[in-house]
């Protein structure tokens, strides 16, 4: 049985994180959602990828994040989850 539906997103999602006490989603739509999974409410949007965004992966402060915009991005959640890097090497989406 569905507990919850997460409809943030404008297009598919590709890729779920937990992190702490978050979930995260990465989207088609450019966009990283991130929910508490307290409330299952979305308390942010990162922005910042110009492709849809494929996978994630984290530690315990920071969420990497891969895109077919051919970047990585680092994300510090101690930082209010701010974009603190950002590795553009890749000839393909990554």
């Amino acid at each position: 049985r569905c507990v919850h539906a997460l409809c943030e997103h404008d297009d598919a999602v590709m890729a779920l994180q937990h992190v702490g006490s978050f979930l995260v989603s990465g989207s088609c739509d450019q966009t990283i959602g991130v929910w508490e999974t307290e409330s299952w409410r979305c308390v942010r949007r990162l922005r910042g990828h110009s492709g849809s965004v494929l996978a994630l992966a984290a530690t315990s402060r920071y969420l990497f994040s891969s895109s077919q915009d051919r970047s990585i991005r680092v994300w510090d959640m101690t930082q209010n989850w701010a974009c603190t890097d950002c590795k553009e090497e890749h000839d393909d989406a990554v």
